[in-house]
């Protein structure tokens, strides 16, 4: 079992550092295996050596069943592994070595497809990736979203750049700009968590768009109005928002921008919606889509859309979408702290939707 025990030592020696900021990632029901940056160093440096390692932890060769999971988690990450992946009904099979480095290996002469399988695959397509290949792969997302924050600030990335990016490092991205425009709206004043409130945010989010920058318009071609970016922004609500100061200098198309559609979200949800509730959480939600005085069966239609969204993210977790439940680790660790207090998974106790606390 050395050779086996050591595997294991390289892949877990720097957890504590590379994990630290963005983490902790959940490698199976009741335990925690954390992929180090130093696996990705080492496959890179001699990648040869190490996938040579990682043939030798067989699981067949393991003796307690702690040794057997680790050992079957390990072999998977074999660069010569096949991993069937469905994309719009058309099977595509890839490596675990082009999924983890996003590269593509062809025939000498073949032209080089464009994109990558980072940018390849749909969110939802990452979902179907064996679970160590997807969170090593999320690992070296995460260090280039890093790389591309120490560069420059996420307002300062363009449409068209942002269009160009792998949607979970996209996702990733903007569930640190909830976080961060939740924080500036002072939720405690209604008695909200920050974690909690972020969480009624990014639920909200997922129903307007699911996060995704190909539903960042919605057109309403007998009228001309269009609501905008991740939050589905109004023509009323951008309107309205002409008049604040933080929002004066931007143009109808910046609102397409995730960091200008999370800014104007968090501020209409926030600073407008919940005052005129009096702070009533699920009154908020309705009227996000209902408006102040749209038809209470369209809010209440549209608070029961968000609350099983908040439910498949943050009750449900990685049993509904691993790849949304890593992200949301990733981003902020806090996504996933009080969650039984919270007034939207009180409405599904009710609902009789979750059992209670």
């Amino acid at each position: 079992m050395k050779k086996l025990s050591f595997v294991i030592l390289i892949t877990c020696s720097l957890a504590g550092s590379g994990l630290a900021m963005h983490g902790r990632l959940t490698a199976g029901t009741d335990q925690i295996l954390s992929i180090g940056a130093s696996y990705v160093n080492a496959v890179t440096v001699r990648r040869h050596w190490a996938q040579v390692e990682l043939m030798k932890a067989s699981p067949a060769l393991a003796e307690t069943p702690a040794e057997k999971y680790r050992a079957r988690w390990l072999s998977a990450l074999h660069y010569l592994n096949d991993v069937p992946i469905v994309m719009n009904d058309i099977p595509r099979v890839f490596s675990a070595d082009e999924l983890i480095f996003n590269i593509r290996r062809l025939p000498r002469n073949q032209v080089l497809p464009q994109p990558l399988p980072w940018s390849l695959l749909s969110a939802a397509a990452y979902d179907q990736i064996p679970r160590s290949i997807l969170e090593v792969i999320l690992i070296r997302q995460v260090e280039n979203l890093g790389q591309l924050e120490q560069e420059r600030r996420l307002e300062e990335i363009s449409i068209e750049e942002w269009k160009n990016l792998p949607p979970t490092i996209q996702k990733m991205a903007v569930f640190d700009m909830v976080w961060y425009w939740v924080g500036r709206r002072d939720p405690e004043r209604y008695d909200l968590a920050q974690a909690e409130a972020a969480r009624i945010l990014i639920a909200v989010g997922i129903v307007e768009s699911f996060f995704d920058m190909d539903k960042t318009s919605n057109k309403n071609e007998k009228t001309g109005n269009e609501d905008r970016g991740y939050f589905q922004i109004s023509d009323m609500v951008r309107r309205d928002l002409s008049y604040v100061a933080e929002f004066r200098d931007y143009k109808a198309s910046d609102y397409y921008h995730p960091w200008v559609s999370t800014q104007a979200a968090s501020y209409h949800f926030f600073e407008r919606l919940m005052k005129q509730t009096g702070g009533d959480v699920l009154r908020a939600v309705g009227m996000y889509n209902a408006g102040p005085h749209g038809n209470p069966k369209r809010a209440e239609q549209y608070l029961l859309v968000v609350a099983d969204r908040y439910f498949d993210s943050f009750i449900q977790k990685d049993r509904h979408s691993p790849t949304r439940f890593l992200l949301l680790q990733h981003a902020v660790p806090a996504y996933f702290e009080g969650i039984k207090s919270d007034r939207l998974f009180d409405f599904l106790v009710q609902e009789l939707i979750v059992p209670g606390p």
